[in-house]
């Protein structure tokens, strides 16, 4: 007899010292930034119908804002941010619209993983550790890798009912993050999947 699909642990610890934003450093996204910022904001400015006027308010002169739409200088990380918070528009919206309005890889994978609700999408699961082994080929990333070992771990769990294997596949990810000072959006989503593991035991099958 097959056993029921395990859902998901989604208690999570909202605590305020749990979620607490802090700002992106500009020059951790300088390498993900091409060269047309200026005709990004600018496309964007037109497209909301906006003057140049309106959209540098509180954030820099029109002269300069100018100077950024023909990609003449860059502007600083507060000043950007500001520019975005004049079109009411988040960074990772306007990355979605400067690449053309397509998700990057890591952004596709995560959306994937953010609307996984039950052990039981197994198909879903191996697509998205498919989709992560590609991005690793090319790319060191922590995060990445902890999302791959989750879905393996719950994989484990779900069609194997290895609970100690697949507990000790996501063990080294509970290790880092309960030490962790803080913790951000990113980390609490993937310990939602991983407390599924940690809490589950083994059933004696009579």
């Amino acid at each position: 007899m097959s056993s029921p699909s395990f859902f998901i642990y989604t208690e999570i610890l909202t605590h305020k010292s749990y979620i607490k934003l802090k700002s992106i450093k500009f020059e951790h996204m300088e390498l993900s930034f091409m060269q047309n910022i200026g005709d990004t904001l600018k496309f964007i400015r037109k497209s909301k119908n906006l003057t140049q006027q309106e959209t540098c308010t509180n954030a820099l002169s029109r002269s300069n804002y100018q100077k950024i739409e023909n990609n003449k200088i860059m502007p600083s990380m507060d000043r950007f941010i500001q520019i975005l918070l004049n079109f009411n528009m988040t960074l990772e919206e306007f990355e979605f619209v400067k690449r053309d309005f397509t998700p990057s890889p890591k952004e596709n994978i995560l959306y994937l993983y953010s609307k996984i609700i039950t052990s039981s999408e197994t198909d879903i699961l191996l697509d998205v550790i498919s989709k992560c082994d590609d991005y690793l080929a090319n790319q060191n990333d922590i995060f990445i890798s902890d999302i791959k070992a989750s879905l393996e771990g719950i994989l484990l769990a779900e069609k194997e009912h290895n609970f100690e294997l697949a507990r000790e596949k996501v063990a080294y990810i509970w290790d880092r993050l309960s030490e962790a000072d803080e913790l951000f959006w990113n980390d609490i989503l993937i310990l939602r999947n991983i407390f599924f593991i940690l809490k589950m035991k083994p059933l004696n099958i009579l």
